[in-house]
């Protein structure tokens, strides 16, 4: 596509940003004789290449500009994302460090609590299993206590009989010394199962 530039009193086609030199050099060569205007034309012409010129500079620096601003822009912004994202691993750290202490926290208490129940728990059964083996005891003693008084009695009231269903004792002295084996007996029964 051809582009035209217009100077006063022609027309020039523009190749690669540039007048025509051929166009140009037929030009001057027609008005060569003409007067002094193809001087001031050759001028305004020389001036209008060096504008094109320096605008053409300028247009190519500008480019070089705006490249070399898109670049340092560019890598501006991989720095800010690549801190960005060291920022959040350091972040995401400290929150997954700091979630981990609160669980362990957290299983630290409920393990204090459970422990402090099951001792209660504990010491609340130990307590039962004593109260019970006393009682128990009591009981014992009780029963045995009344079955000693029981024999006794059916040994005081028939002598005879019991000569025959039970054995004799030669020595009516020996159940004096009955409550004093029974009381030979250790004050907790259970006290070699502990």
């Amino acid at each position: 596509m051809d582009i035209h530039k217009e100077l006063p009193g022609n027309e020039f086609v523009t190749v690669e940003k540039e007048l025509d030199p051929k166009q140009v050099t037929e030009h001057l060569m027609k008005d060569a004789g003409a007067n002094d205007s193809v001087f001031n034309k050759l001028e305004q012409f020389s001036a209008l290449q060096k504008a094109a010129s320096t605008i053409d500079e300028a247009i190519r620096q500008a480019k070089e500009l705006a490249e070399s601003a898109k670049a340092r822009a560019t890598e501006e912004a991989e720095r800010r994302q690549a801190q960005a994202i060291e920022d959040g691993k350091e972040i995401t750290a400290k929150i997954i460090n700091e979630a981990g202490k609160n669980v362990i926290a957290y299983f630290d208490d409920v393990t204090s609590i459970v422990v402090g129940v099951i001792d209660e728990a504990l010491k609340k059964a130990k307590d039962q299993v004593n109260s019970s083996r006393a009682k128990m005891r009591e009981q014992i003693e009780k029963r045995v206590w009344a079955e000693i008084d029981r024999i006794v009695k059916d040994v005081d009231r028939n002598p005879q009989e019991s000569s025959h269903s039970k054995p004799q004792l030669t020595d009516t002295s020996s159940t004096d010394k009955v409550p004093s084996a029974v009381s030979s007996i250790p004050s907790d029964p259970w006290q070699d199962a502990r």
